[in-house]
């Protein structure tokens, strides 16, 4: 019997000194499933700017963990259980 899953998700906001990254610019990879952009500090209350800062750094930490999590369970010889929800 396999193990459970546990997915687990870490958000930070920290003031930083570095440059904002490029309006509408990807997320730089930090590390295996780890993210990052840098807003401007004059929209830290900016909904809008805030929540498109957040779907641009977690949507490739969610694919890069996804592809990790994948190639890990083929390689136990996982294939057979592959599912697709429809």
């Amino acid at each position: 019997m396999s193990a459970n899953i546990q997915i687990s998700i870490k958000v930070e906001f920290k003031p930083i000194d570095a440059p904002p990254t490029i309006l509408g610019g990807g997320a730089t990879r930090t590390g295996q499933g780890q993210f990052e952009i840098v807003l401007d500090g004059e929209r830290s209350l900016d909904i809008d700017a805030l929540e498109d800062g957040l779907l641009r750094a977690n949507y490739p930490a969610l694919r890069d963990a996804l592809a990790i999590h994948l190639e890990q369970e083929v390689k136990k010889g996982g294939v057979g259980k592959a599912s697709i929800a429809s």
